[in-house]
């Protein structure tokens, strides 16, 4: 059995070029053998055990150091296999994962397309919707309208200022569902266009998704590319080939990643412009607020024209009234004179008769009694001597007849204000 003093310990780093052997408490073995045989304290057997364990010491070292060669070779040819089965491995997955980021990206590109479409969809039916509903309540308007002038008597004297006074009333209406449509249109169209820009946000976030995706599988091939290349500068075979495979794979990877950036980046760009059109929209209706506004004066300036209108027509009937009662008054004065007049004649043609067959009665009788001519009104101190009191009368006669007429050229009216 072998001393516990002699026993060796060996370390052996296989990365080296060498195996280094450390051995322990080799010289105190070394010691008690020199120190043996210098005393000749051991036979010459013990001394030859002595240098034949030394002899299989040193044969087993040679054995070590070529088993160490031959497992550096191995595991050289190990890891070689190995880094070969692991960038195989590397380039299978940038591949597979390259091809499904394509293949998703692709799918997203779809639905997107399906989300923008069945929103567009959606809007068109709403806007139907919306159209008809309004077109109905535009029909019932009119037909309010014409029921409410059809109800008017055509016979009366304001039939046409009561059928543009009801046509004034359903056109401000018509006016004030127009403002309030605008108002909701606008207010509908700025929500839409939010919305629409919410959305381009979700799909440029889902592309932000995808592009952190396949900048990671670019990051993965050039890293790839890189090793290679270390690979080609060691001189390592095939390595070249890799290299130049690898790299353009890397570009394919960063051109997808790139093309998937721009439309990210777009869809924010449209985003913000939308937000931009939906701000200016809330605004929109201004336009119709002022087309009521002057549609509302125009209707106003109408009624006060009408009205105005309708105030001189009065005070022109009032005037032609006032025309006709001061004629329908002149013509009673006139009537009221001519009878005057006719009355008073017939009392001269009365008087002439009666004077003119009493003068041929003082001619024919000689005298006539002054107190008989007093008492008829003719006057005192008339003599009737030598017929001249019948001549007297005569003259009365003649008067008379001119003053019958005189009121024969008197104009209508004249004798009233000439009284």
């Amino acid at each position: 059995m072998a001393d516990k003093s002699n026993e060796v310990d060996i370390k052996i780093k296989a990365d080296g070029n060498t195996a280094i052997v450390t051995i322990s408490k080799v010289k105190d073995s070394v010691r008690s053998i020199a120190s043996t045989a210098l005393n000749v304290s051991r036979s010459i057997g013990q001394a030859l055990s002595v240098f034949s364990r030394l002899n299989w010491i040193v044969s087993s070292l040679q054995l070590v150091v070529e088993g160490v060669k031959k497992l550096r070779e191995w595991m050289d040819r190990a890891t070689t296999a190995a880094r070969e089965l692991a960038d195989q491995l590397e380039r299978d997955s940038i591949a597979t994962s390259a091809a499904l980021a394509a293949e998703a990206y692709k799918k997203l590109n779809k639905e997107l397309a399906e989300a923008n479409r069945l929103e567009k969809e959606r809007n068109a039916i709403l806007d139907q919707r919306k159209a008809t509903e309004r077109d109905l309540e535009d029909a019932n308007l009119e037909r309010d309208k014409q029921v409410e002038i059809s109800k008017l008597d055509t016979s009366s004297a304001t039939y046409e200022d009561d059928r543009r006074a009801i046509e004034r009333k359903y056109a401000r209406r018509a006016s004030e569902v127009a403002t309030a449509r605008a108002d909701e249109d606008s207010r509908a169209g700025a929500r839409r266009l939010y919305d629409e820009a919410e959305t381009k946000d979700r799909q440029a976030n889902a592309l932000q998704a995808e592009y952190d995706r396949e900048t990671r599988i670019a990051e993965r091939s050039r890293d790839r590319v890189w090793r290679l290349g270390m690979d080609e500068r060691r001189g390592v075979e095939g390595a070249k080939e890799k290299h130049d495979e690898a790299e353009q794979q890397w570009k394919r990877d960063e051109e997808a990643a790139q093309k998937t950036k721009e439309a990210m980046e777009a869809l924010r760009k449209e985003a913000d412009s939308i937000r931009a059109r939906a701000a200016e929209m809330t605004g929109g209706s201004r336009a119709a607020h002022i087309r009521d506004e002057a549609r509302q004066r125009q209707i106003s300036n109408e009624e006060r024209s009408e009205e105005a209108r309708k105030k001189k027509a009065e005070v022109e009937a009032a005037e032609r009234e006032k025309e006709q009662r001061q004629k329908e008054q002149e013509r009673e004065a006139e009537r009221q004179e001519r009878e005057r007049v006719a009355a008073e004649n017939k009392e001269r043609t009365e008087k002439i008769g009666t004077f003119s067959r009493m003068a041929d009665a003082m001619v024919s009788t000689d005298g006539v009694s002054q107190n008989r001519l007093t008492a008829m009104g003719l006057g005192s101190g008339v003599s009737a001597q030598g017929n001249g009191v019948a001549n007297d009368v005569r003259k009365i006669v003649d008067l008379l007849k001119q003053e019958i007429e005189a009121t024969r050229n008197i104009k209508p009216g004249a004798a009233k204000f000439g009284e």
